[in-house]
Parts: structure tokens; C-alpha cells; sequence
């Protein structure tokens, strides 16, 4: 406990040293900084978290303020412990750059709520009228007690901090602001020696609920306004989020030479950043900290426009930039009469002019302009009324000269002889009749046909049609009038719908194999040895399949087969004591030669149907047998080892299946294709027996073929 004792003793001792360390002291003039405690503190339902601060413990007097500023007292003087008044936020803004650049520290105004906080006590809270007393004679200087007269700092009772003077003599600057009627007003808080004691109380008391009082900037010279120092006391934890931002100028103009200018920036925020500035200006924030220091360079070629962003915390303000350009020695306009329809879109006017300001104005409410350098844009609204007219200034100072625009009235009727125009596959022409009221019209025709027009109307001409079907809508308008009419060309055959097709895809698989044994009238189905119907494989490959005209086309591809069976237990012929399980393998290669037609029934589906020949080249084949000692082992380290095995089948008549290495087929097969995914399913029949045995007939078969393809460039 004692040492919990020392410890807290020795960290308010420096703190202490610290803070007294921030009194100010220039050519015998001691200005005073208060410590105050920071804490949670609510200001309207909206709490806020201050940080630890110092405040003077009195106004800024005169003595101080001359100290600092180096200024000459001018004749009615009242005295180094009188606060200063009748000040500007320039004023201020120079004061404290001066007394930082002194002292080394970072002096500033404080904030509304940093002011608030200290005015009703800090950390300290004690319920109050006023800033200290309940009693306004105890508290503060107004107008009863002082005779509108500013009196000396500290002549009446402190607050519970021992601050003193935050009600009455002389208001209070602080560092936040808001807007009202297009003005910065700047919080000026506490009241002053003017005010009655009505006025006085209704001021301390909105403080104390959080409604501060203000004056406009350009105000602040005629009133008794000063100022208190505030100097945080932790610059790491300073800040607090920032909850206003507000500037005096939301855009800024510069002359062709270029200029300087100051933009007053108000924020309840400990600091300020600038960014997005424009390259041709340079901006710095003042060494007091409540004005922006503009600095644009001087033009020499067009206008310029830009902006820049002040941000405090996450507020923003974005502030425009604009510069004027070189004036013009030479101006001309490629037209004086521009003629729009009713329905038309924008038409550009270039401009050679060596002005860099050029501007377009008188400008109808029906039309607008966009400006571009050497040209502008002129865009009218749709007219659905009578014809309209207007003049338009075009102006590169000092330059000028003027444009006439009219524009066409909408039609009230519009119609065709026809709503439907049917072409063969060979082309043609067809006549359509307009009949409309408006002053012009228009038409817009699909792309496998032109037009030609005339005085009664329009000649469709359709182009020869070699592909599929084709169909679309020719569309005439007039004003806010649109009459359709439906075209169809029919096509000589079914073919591809575009000419970009997918050729090539990657496929894979399932493929069932069969042997089929007829002998004596009888046909018996055996896949491999004689307990199985069919034999189960994979096919994986390259499809192929080019398409030509009228739908027809080409199916082949390049194909790899992997087959594989196993038996039940199985007795020996020879032995039947002996039983042994039986595996067989086959890889082979299939190549397939088809013819196919396709129906395109939409752009990116089509069915397909195809048949044609095939071959298999066998590539390796192998049949193994186990005892059912070595086919049952079943632990990772144990290998299986065949007591048989035969790998060279092909041509082999030892066993109760026949392999031919070379197989043709038969091939028949369908699909569907959405986009570039499509499915085959094919069967195929062996072309020949291969039976070594003249008694008996064997044909090797493909019963089903069920593949998956992506087509590659559809």
C-alpha cells in the first residue's frame, strides 16, 4: 500500500511540474495554465471523451498579447491585466503562431466542448448558473455590475478548477464553428460586460445545456471578444473524433496571373489534413492553425478547374479551385445554325480559338452544353410539342459570336402499310409506305438487310441467305412515334447459327464392351469369362468436329479405352479341388470417322445426331489368377502376387473370350450441346466375326458409349 502510495505521489508530482511547466512567461509576463483532469463528459446525448488538457487559468491579457506580439500600446490603454478584445480570427491566428514559435510548445483555442468541459468544473463537476457561483454579481462582469465596461482578469470567484472569468467581461473564442445563413460563425462563449443580467443569464445558461451562442466572423471586431489558451497535455492521446468541420469559402477563383488567398477552416478537432490538391496550387496551414494559406501559380494556357478535400477525423469538406485562362486574340465557330429533330442526340461544335476561356450561355431550358477543350457539346431534350428555336452565345473572352438552334416537332401519328415482311433464303425486295404527320423519320433494319429510301417511304433489300433462319424487327420512328415491323428470311437447310463454332473439346466417359457368341441357332452375351454380360471402361480423348453448310458436318476424334474385370471364386476345369479368382485389363485406342447433322434450335443449343465407322487397335492386354490366399490379402505392406499370368492375349485361343488386336465397328450416335458442354451417346456394332473357331461365331460390340465434352471456342 505505501509503495502503491509512493508511486501515485511521484506521478502527480511530475505531472504537476509538467503542467506548471506550461505556464507562459515572456518579458516578465506570466499567463498561468490550469491542469484539467480529462473524463467521459455528455453534451447532448452524445457523450465524448476529453483527454487530459491545460487552460488559462485567466483571459489573455493585453500584457501578454503585446508581449507576444510585439505591438506598440496604443494611447487609451487600460492596463497589462486587462483581456484583450475586439479582435479577429486573423488576429488570432498570428498571436498563436508567434507565441508557439516563443515557447516552443503548441498553444491553441479550445474547443466548444473542451470549454464547456472546463467551464462547468472538469472532472470536478459542481452544479452551477455560472462558471463557479451560483449568484451572477459573484460569478462574472456584465452590464449591472460593470457599467458595459471591460474590467481586469480575476477580480471575481474562480470556478471549482480556479479558473477564472469564463462568465462575463469578455466572451470566449473557440476553435469550432458552424454555418448559418451562408456565414462562418465562430463560438464566442461566456458572455460580456455588455449583456443585462437577462442576456447574461440566458447565455451561461445555454452553455450549460450545450446551445452555445455565436457571432459571423466579420462581426467579431465590434465585439468585446477575447480569447483562452488551451495546450494538451498528452499530444499522443489528443485527439477525439471530430464531430464538426466547416470552411468560410466552398470555392475559390483565381485570376490568369495567379493569387493568394486564406480560407478560414473551423473544426472541433485537434488537427487537419489537406489533400487532392491540384498540382498547379500549393497550399499550407497556417502556423496558428485556424486558416488554410492558398498559393495558385500564374496561367498561361486554358481555364483551369479543380478541387481539394479538408478532412478532420471522418469529415470532409471539399473545397473548387478555378483559374481563368489566357484571354483570345482569334475566335471562329465551324457553324451558326445547328438543326436538331425531334428524337435526335447531341451534336459536337469544334471551335479554333487560341482563348482559354470558353464558355456557352443563353442557352434554351431544353438544351444543355458540355465543354471540351477546342469544342463543345450541345445536347436538346426530346420535343414532343411544336418546332422550337433559340440563340446561344459562344464566348472566349473577350471574343464572342452567337449560334442559332432549332428543332424539328414530334409527329402525332405514324404508320406502315405493313407489319411483316417475309424473305426467301434467295434475298429480295420489299416496298413499305410511311405515312406520318412529323418532320422527319427515321428507320433502323437488321443487319442482314439494307434500305433505300424515298418519297413514299422505304425498299427493304435482303441479302441471299446460305445460313439459318433469320429474324428480326425493322423499326421506324418520328418524334416520340415507333412503328415495328417483323422480318423473317427463311434458310435453304438447318445450319449453324454463327459462324464462330466450337471445334475441338476435351471428352471423357463410360463405354460397355460385349462378346457376342452365336453357335448352333444360339446367342450367348459374355463380357469377360462367362459370369459377366458385359465389360466396364473408361474412354477419355480429343472430339473433332468440324461443321460445314446446311448443318452437316463431321464427327472423329482420337480416343483412349481402359477396360477391367474381376471374377467370383472360381473352380479349375482341370482340378476341382483348385479355385482361383480371374482379373483382366485392356488398353486400346479408338479412332471414329462419322458423318453428323446438327439442329441449331437456338443460338447455343443444338441437337446432333451421327453414325459412321470406327476402329479399335488394341494396345496391351492382361489376364492374372489368384489363390484366394494371395487375392484376399488386405494389409498395406502385403503385395499380391499372381500364380498366372498372361499378358500377351490378343490372338490368344486358350481361354473362353477371344481379343483381336485390330476391331472395326458401326457406329451409331445422338447428342445435345448448351453452349459448349455437350453428351454422346453411341452404340456400335463389330463389322466382322472374329471367331478362330469355324463352329462358332464371335462379334465384339460396344453396347453403350455415354460421354461428356466441352467444346473449346463457342
Amino acid at each position: 500500500m505505501k509503495k502503491r502510495f509512493l508511486l501515485s505521489s511521484i506521478f502527480y508530482t511530475f505531472l504537476y511540474m509538467y503542467v506548471c511547466g506550461q505556464d507562459i512567461e515572456i518579458q516578465n509576463t506570466v499567463y498561468p495554465m490550469v491542469f484539467v483532469e480529462g473524463s467521459n463528459f455528455d453534451v447532448d446525448s452524445r457523450r465524448y471523451y476529453l483527454p487530459d488538457f491545460s487552460i488559462g487559468q485567466t483571459e489573455v491579457t493585453l500584457g501578454l498579447w503585446h508581449a507576444v506580439t510585439g505591438e506598440p500600446k496604443p494611447d487609451w490603454y487600460s492596463g497589462d491585466d486587462f483581456p484583450v478584445s475586439g479582435i479577429t480570427l486573423e488576429d488570432v491566428d498570428a498571436f498563436i503562431a508567434k507565441l508557439n514559435k516563443l515557447t516552443g510548445r503548441q498553444y491553441r483555442l479550445p474547443t466548444g466542448i473542451e470549454w464547456q468541459y472546463a467551464f462547468q468544473g472538469g472532472k470536478i463537476f459542481k452544479p452551477a448558473t455560472y462558471s463557479g457561483h451560483n449568484i451572477a454579481d459573484s460569478a462574472g462582469w456584465y452590464f449591472d455590475n460593470s457599467g458595459g465596461n471591460i474590467q481586469p482578469v480575476a477580480t471575481k470567484r474562480p470556478n471549482s478548477l480556479g479558473v477564472y472569468d469564463m462568465s462575463g467581461n469578455v466572451s470566449e473564442l473557440c476553435s469550432d464553428g458552424f454555418v448559418m445563413d451562408s456565414l462562418l460563425l465562430w463560438f464566442a462563449l461566456g458572455g460580456d460586460c455588455f449583456q443585462t443580467i437577462e442576456e447574461f443569464s440566458q447565455t451561461n445558461a445555454g452553455i450549460s445545456s450545450g446551445n452555445f451562442d455565436g457571432f459571423a466572423t466579420d462581426e467579431l471586431v465590434s465585439q468585446p471578444c477575447g480569447l483562452r489558451l488551451v495546450c494538451s497535455v498528452d499530444t499522443l492521446h489528443a485527439e477525439f473524433p471530430a464531430s464538426s468541420l466547416t470552411v468560410s469559402e466552398n470555392s475559390v477563383s483565381f485570376p490568369l496571373d495567379g493569387a493568394s488567398t486564406q480560407i478560414l477552416v473551423s473544426t472541433d478537432a485537434l488537427s487537419w489534413t489537406v489533400s487532392h490538391l491540384p498540382e498547379w496550387c500549393k497550399a499550407a496551414r497556417s502556423e496558428g492553425g485556424l486558416l488554410l494559406n492558398i498559393d495558385c501559380a500564374s496561367n498561361s494556357g486554358t481555364s483551369r478547374k479543380g478541387w481539394f478535400k479538408i478532412s478532420a477525423g471522418r469529415q470532409e469538406v471539399f473545397i473548387n479551385i478555378n483559374q481563368e485562362g489566357t484571354p483570345a486574340t482569334y475566335f471562329r465557330t465551324e457553324t451558326q445554325r445547328i438543326a436538331f429533330r425531334s428524337m435526335d442526340t447531341s451534336k459536337t461544335v469544334k471551335v479554333d480559338t487560341d482563348g482559354g476561356n470558353l464558355e456557352v450561355t443563353d442557352l434554351p431550358d431544353w438544351c444543355v452544353a458540355t465543354i471540351y477543350e477546342g469544342s463543345f457539346t450541345l445536347t436538346p431534350t426530346h420535343n414532343t410539342g411544336i418546332a422550337r428555336h433559340a440563340r446561344i452565345k459562344v464566348t472566349a473572352l473577350p471574343l464572342e459570336t452567337f449560334i442559332d438552334i432549332v428543332q424539328t416537332g414530334s409527329a402525332t401519328y405514324l404508320d406502315t402499310d405493313v407489319n411483316k415482311l417475309d424473305f426467301s433464303s434467295f434475298g429480295g425486295t420489299e416496298h413499305v409506305n410511311v405515312s406520318t404527320d412529323g418532320d422527319a423519320w427515321q428507320v433502323s433494319v437488321p443487319w442482314w438487310c439494307r434500305i433505300v429510301r424515298n418519297n413514299t417511304g422505304f425498299t427493304v433489300q435482303c441479302k441471299p441467305n446460305s445460313g439459318g433462319m433469320n429474324t428480326g424487327f425493322i423499326k421506324v420512328s418520328a418524334g416520340g412515334q415507333q412503328v415495328e415491323i417483323m422480318a423473317i428470311q427463311h434458310a435453304p437447310f438447318n445450319s449453324p447459327k454463327h459462324k464462330e463454332r466450337a471445334l475441338v473439346g476435351i471428352s471423357m466417359g463410360y463405354v460397355g464392351k460385349q462378346w457376342k457368341y452365336i453357335k448352333n441357332g444360339g446367342t450367348q452375351k459374355y463380357g469377360i469369362w462367362d459370369e459377366h454380360s458385359s465389360l466396364g471402361g473408361f474412354q477419355f480423348g480429343a472430339r473433332f468436329e468440324p461443321l460445314f453448310k446446311y448443318g452437316f458436318g463431321i464427327n472423329t476424334g482420337l480416343f483412349f479405352e481402359i477396360y477391367g474385370s474381376n471374377t467370383d471364386l472360381r473352380t479349375a476345369a482341370d482340378d476341382e479341388t483348385f479355385q482361383y479368382y480371374g482379373t483382366f485389363a485392356e488398353f486400346s485406342m479408338n479412332i471414329p470417322l462419322h458423318i453428323e447433322y446438327r439442329f441449331h434450335i437456338a443460338p447455343h443449343f443444338s441437337l446432333f445426331f451421327y453414325g459412321g465407322a470406327s476402329f479399335d487397335l488394341g494396345i496391351a492386354a492382361t489376364m492374372d489368377e489368384y489363390t484366394e490366399d494371395e487375392y484376399n490379402k488386405t494389409g498395406e505392406d502385403e503385395v499380391r502376387e499372381p500364380y498366372f499370368t498372361d499378358n500377351k492375349l490378343y490372338g490368344d485361343t486358350a481361354y473362353e473370350f477371344y481379343l483381336k488386336r485390330f476391331t472395326p465397328y458401326l457406329d451409331a450416335g445422338a447428342g445435345i450441346r448448351v453452349y459448349g458442354a455437350q453428351i454422346n451417346v453411341q452404340i456400335s456394332k463389330g463389322l466382322e466375326d472374329i471367331s478362330p473357331w469355324s463352329d462358332l461365331i464371335i462379334r465384339q460390340n460396344k453396347n453403350i458409349a455415354i460421354t461428356l465434352s466441352w467444346m473449346i471456342g463457342e
